[in-house]
């Protein structure tokens, strides 16, 4: 499921775990998606470079 997109949350719920280090010792990182947050991370910081705000001393 977690592969799939479902939230850790959702997936805790349907399984019945009621603590969210049981769901998480069963949900494993994939490649592709590490790759994806750490792109989203450094657009991120470009985003918020291009909407940076210059004030200008009078």
């Amino acid at each position: 499921m977690v592969a799939m997109g479902v939230e850790l949350i959702v997936v805790q719920d349907i399984l019945g775990h009621s603590n969210i280090t049981t769901t998480m010792r069963y949900a494993h990182p994939i490649p592709e998606r590490k790759k994806l947050a750490v792109e989203a991370l450094a657009s991120y910081g470009n985003i918020k470079e291009e909407n940076k705000v210059v004030s200008i001393a009078r």
